[in-house]
């Protein structure tokens, strides 16, 4: 698998945890890269008003989403900005 940061999509990549109610400063993601398998729930920069969204994810795959929260989820994922 290719490393999202050598393109030009992305510059920098930590670890993000989940903040239960996504009550922290958010995030502003840009993407993430799923490191573990499983469900994730995210607040989503454009819907930021709206209740949160469970998705799942595979490991080893870039999605290219906007997301402003990370507030739960078996799921591992990096931050990608």
């Amino acid at each position: 698998m290719p490393d999202p940061l050598y393109s030009n999509a992305y510059t920098q990549g930590f670890p993000v945890l989940p903040v239960p109610g996504g009550t922290a400063a958010p995030l502003g993601l840009k993407g993430f890269l799923a490191l573990t398998s499983g469900s994730v729930t995210m607040v989503f920069r454009e819907s930021r008003n709206i209740a949160p969204v469970t998705f799942p994810i595979v490991a080893g795959t870039v999605y290219p989403f906007h997301i402003d929260f990370f507030t739960a989820g078996p799921g591992t994922i990096l931050g990608l900005k």
